[in-house]
This record gives C-alpha cells, sequence and structure tokens, in this order.
C-alpha cells in the first residue's frame, strides 16, 4: 500500500502538534464537498464528517474532570436500546456520516450491545472508533470489535499508579485496566487487525508527573509483547490538557477531598488552586502546563533513545496557550457544522463540549430524520446561540480550536483551501473520516 497515512514505527517522527496522522486540518482536505459549502455560504448542505455517539451514560469511573459530569447528574442510567443504536446509525449514514467514535457519556463498554453497533457500523461501511477508559474492554470484547478493524480503539489512562488512578478515576483498577491494554495489543498482534491503539492521558494538576511514569509502563509492556511476537506494536500516546469549561466536572466530594489531601501533602497551595478549577472554572495553571510540557518532551525524547514505537503527541499551543488566552481569535464556531455528538437519549448535538446539556440539542432523532435536523431552524438558532456567547460561555482553546481556526481564515479569504491530491492515494486513508 503505497502513500498511505503516516505510520512511524520511531517516537517522535510525528510532531508536536498531533502531526500528520492526527492532523484535522490534513483531514479536511479530503473533504472538499464540506469545505465550499462552507465558501459558498450553503451550511444547511454541509452533514458532519465525524458523529460521536454516546450509548449510555453509565460508567465504571467517576473522574473529577468528566467532560459530562454536570450533563449526566441524575441521569447515569440513561442508554439506547439497540434497535435505537442502530436506527441512529442508519440516519447518519443516510446523510453522510462518515465516521462514529463510540463512546461517552458514560463508558461504550458498560453497554451490553456495543459489539452489535459495532457490527451495525462494519454493515453499513461506517468507519468507526471505540474510545473508552479500558475497564470493560476485556480480552474477549477486544478481540471481537477488532475483527472488524475499527480505525482505533484508544484507552484513556490518566495514571501511572494505583494511588494516583484513584484520584484520577475515584476507583482502584490501575492493574485492571493495564492488563486490559496488554490484551487489546495482544489481540491485534494475533488478529493482523490493522487497527490503530493509541492511549489517551489529559493532563491536570493532580496528574502530571505521572506522564512518564505511565510511559514507562507502556515501555514495559512493548519490551514484553517483543519478546513474545518479535514485534512492537505501533502505539500512539497522546496527552493534551484538561479543560475547563460549562457543564463539565462530577464534584465527589469523597474523591475531591482526597485529591486535596495528596496536592497538600505534594506541594503547598496546590489544593487551593485544585478548589479554584473546580468551583471558579479556572483553567490549570500555566506554571503546570510548562511543567507537564516539559515532562512530556522529555518522556518522548527518552523513548526515541530506547528506539521504542510508543509514538508520543501533543498540542503544544494548548499547552501554551490554555491559561493565557482569553479570548478566541475568530467570531463563529464553524466546527459545529463538522461534528456531531449523539446523546444516548436520541438527542443530537453540534458540540462535543456541549452534548447533554439542555437546549444545545438541534434535535432528535427519536422523533425526527438526520436530514431533517440538518436544514431545521432549531440547528440554526441552537448554533446561532452558541456563536452569540463563543467568548462568554466557552473556553478560549477548546476542542475545536485548530479546525475553528483554520475554517475561520478559509471562509475570511486569509487562506486558500488546497483540496488533497487524492491521485496520490493507492489507498485513502481511513482517519481523514475521523476530525
Amino acid at each position: 500500500m503505497a502513500n498511505t497515512i503516516i505510520q512511524t514505527a520511531q517516537a517522535g517522527k510525528i510532531d508536536e502538534s498531533y502531526g500528520k496522522c492526527l492532523d484535522s486540518k490534513w483531514k479536511l482536505g479530503f473533504h472538499p464537498d464540506r469545505i465550499n459549502a462552507l465558501i459558498e455560504n450553503r451550511l444547511d448542505e454541509i452533514a458532519p464528517i465525524t458523529v460521536h455517539f454516546a450509548p449510555t451514560l453509565r460508567c465504571n469511573h467517576d473522574c473529577y474532570f468528566c467532560t459530562y459530569g454536570c450533563a449526566k447528574k441524575g441521569r447515569e442510567k440513561t442508554q439506547m436500546t439497540l434497535a435505537e443504536a442502530e436506527k441512529y446509525l442508519e440516519e447518519l449514514h443516510d446523510i453522510g456520516v462518515k465516521g462514529v467514535i463510540f463512546t461517552g457519556g458514560g463508558d461504550p463498554c458498560m453497554h451490553k450491545d456495543l459489539y452489535q453497533m459495532c457490527l451495525k457500523c462494519y454493515e453499513l461501511g461506517l468507519h468507526f472508533s471505540l474510545n473508552t477508559n479500558g475497564l470493560g474492554l476485556n480480552a474477549e470484547l477486544s478481540k471481537k470489535i477488532l475483527e472488524l478493524n475499527p480505525v482505533y480503539i484508544r484507552m484513556s489512562i490518566n495514571s501511572g499508579s494505583r494511588e494516583v488512578q484513584k484520584l484520577m478515576a475515584g476507583v482502584d483498577d490501575f492493574e485492571i485496566v493495564m492488563n486490559n491494554y496488554e490484551m487489546l495489543l495482544r489481540n491485534k498482534i494475533e488478529t493482523g487487525s490493522d487497527s490503530s491503539i493509541s492511549v489517551a492521558y489529559v493532563v491536570g494538576i493532580a496528574n502530571y508527573t505521572d506522564v512518564e511514569v505511565l510511559a514507562d509502563r507502556l515501555y514495559e509492556i512493548e519490551k514484553r509483547l517483543e519478546d513474545n511476537y518479535h514485534i512492537k506494536p505501533q502505539v500512539n500516546f497522546t496527552v493534551r490538557p484538561i479543560y475547563n469549561y460549562e457543564g463539565s466536572k462530577s464534584f465527589n466530594k469523597k474523591i475531591m477531598s482526597a485529591i486535596s489531601d495528596y496536592l497538600a501533602a505534594r506541594s503547598s497551595g496546590d489544593e487551593k488552586l485544585f478548589h479554584s478549577f473546580m468551583y471558579d472554572g479556572v483553567q490549570t495553571p500555566q506554571y503546570i502546563l510548562d511543567n507537564a510540557l516539559k515532562i512530556i518532551k522529555d518522556t518522548k525524547e527518552r523513548l526515541v533513545r530506547k528506539g521504542s514505537a510508543i509514538t508520543v503527541c501533543f498540542p503544544e499551543i494548548k499547552f501554551e496557550m490554555l491559561d493565557t488566552v482569553q479570548r478566541k481569535p475568530y467570531k463563529q464556531c464553524f466546527g459545529l457544522h463538522y461534528y456531531g455528538f449523539v446523546w444516548p437519549d436520541g438527542r443530537l448535538f453540534p458540540c462535543v463540549e456541549k452534548a447533554g446539556t439542555d437546549g444545545c440539542e438541534i434535535g432528535s432523532l427519536k422523533t425526527s430524520s438526520a436530514r431533517e435536523i440538518l436544514k431545521s431552524k432549531q440547528k440554526s438558532d441552537v448554533i446561532s446561540g452558541i456563536n452569540a456567547n463563543i467568548h462568554t460561555h466557552c473556553p478560549a482553546i477548546c476542542a475545536y480550536h485548530e479546525v475553528n481556526s483554520y475554517l475561520s481564515d478559509i471562509k475570511n479569504d486569509l487562506i486558500s483551501y488546497i483540496p488533497e491530491n487524492l491521485n496520490k492515494y493507492d489507498n485513502l486513508p481511513r482517519e481523514i473520516d475521523f476530525i
């Protein structure tokens, strides 16, 4: 296979801004119909490229920084039926959605019918991926899903030790998760799947020093698998800061008290910064982000020196700007037209960070078709409302930041949109459908 997506066996070959295999700007080059619709102001014709799909709000972790902590409060048992999930997936396929990510809400592996949902995507020809905390992704389930060849499986592991895992996840399950991670890699090797495997780590005040500890553990597993199979499994280790915004966070008093005690013992004053993060909406302090960035770069260099196949990827701009930039450099969130999020009750949201927030849905797949929702007044009104408050109700650096900066420059004629030359590719990389 010639000229497919970059997959390097050496850490550090992908640059600090995530690199080509994770660069949404590069991926948008493969979707000229969507970009031309933006340029020509045909916004109601833009179908999402990527849709996050949350089958359940049930979760076996209780992370203090949970993206949907407030949105799912009191609704933790909400989940869709298999029949509903299959209907929603058919609707998404009908409007031209390219990639579906099974994610939270809760943890998708908590839904008993997750495999059947993945199978439905496979049958429809929808590229799909899985985000999970790994606790429910046992060896049997990971093997079955890998046999359907998802584009990627990403495990969120935000610690390198049992102690920090209990603080970050609220559960003493670190060794179980690491065993499931190793079994996932073994299953990938044994099934011959070309699915990408990645570990996602979000950096906050309580866990930034554990990045290198987890990297060492990942390397130990790599060496063990190399000894057994004579293969170094390629793994993307992606690290980004925790975002603080409306609707996020889970206020478990017991966990918060344990984190405060841990921080007070580690460094005087950090527990006060944690309190401000939880109750005052402040971002992670810049000095923490600066220290984390140094640790991440050092970790990356160590893995390179060891010849590891673990690729460390991180959005350097977010570490440098998250706590310092007070205002978005653009006036509209164009990303709202290119993403979607299906909540377990069937509501469709345009913003992954506002998913589950009442009043931010553009319609319900329970009562309307996806095609009707795309052209609805409700969609137009919701997006207009988000844009009207983009500088007051949204963090300056959000999940859509890079995409929005790029699309805004295109829309305002600051740069020219150059579609990717598809003739260069014998086979189009599947990752392009996950912007």
